[in-house]
């Protein structure tokens, strides 16, 4: 997987999703990188887990900013390694209080210019100007659902209250 095989089609997807998988081979990061360039200019959705947020804890000063459509998805670990690379917090890992992680991810957040949703005995979800989302599993079981029923019935019951949506869509996980 190089970059140059990938970035061509990336215009014909409605979202990517980079980091399960993808191990944690140096050759990787300059798909990371091109990745970067063309998430901030097209501003399509954009999700970073696993080693794809090894990746960014790895290179932090050449994480771009004002990605407004990038959502980092990280597990405790993850999120430590984040936390000490982006914020220099050292201890994150003993963080024990629901609203110390809260603060933290809301940092991360504001730093990076990243949407945080952070897995966990309870999830977090936050954005770069500090608000919190709804249920993080409404979310993702409204999206799923959207694409898994493909009846018309269903996504005419969305468009009828407002909702914009595609009779179809494309979707890219490199990993």
């Amino acid at each position: 997987m190089t970059a140059s095989s990938i970035i061509p089609k990336l215009n014909r997807m409605d979202a990517i999703v980079i980091g399960p998988g993808l191990g944690r081979h140096p050759g990787n990061w300059p798909l990371m990188q091109e990745l970067f360039h063309f998430v901030k200019n097209q501003k399509v959705p954009f999700v970073i887990d696993g080693d794809g947020l090894w990746f960014v804890s790895e290179h932090i000063e050449h994480f771009p900013r004002q990605m407004v459509t990038t959502v980092l998805t990280p597990n405790i670990v993850e999120f430590s390694r984040l936390c000490k690379s982006a914020l220099g917090e050292e201890d994150v890992l003993n963080v024990r209080s629901h609203s110390q992680l809260q603060h933290l991810a809301a940092e991360l957040s504001r730093k990076m210019d990243v949407t945080i949703y952070m897995k966990g005995e309870v999830d977090l979800v936050v954005t770069p100007n500090g608000e919190g989302k709804c249920d993080p599993l409404t979310m993702s079981t409204s999206s799923f659902s959207f694409e898994m029923f493909d009846g018309f019935e269903f996504k005419e019951m969305w468009r009828s209250r407002g909702c914009h949506c595609r009779k179809s869509g494309a979707l890219l996980v490199l990993g």
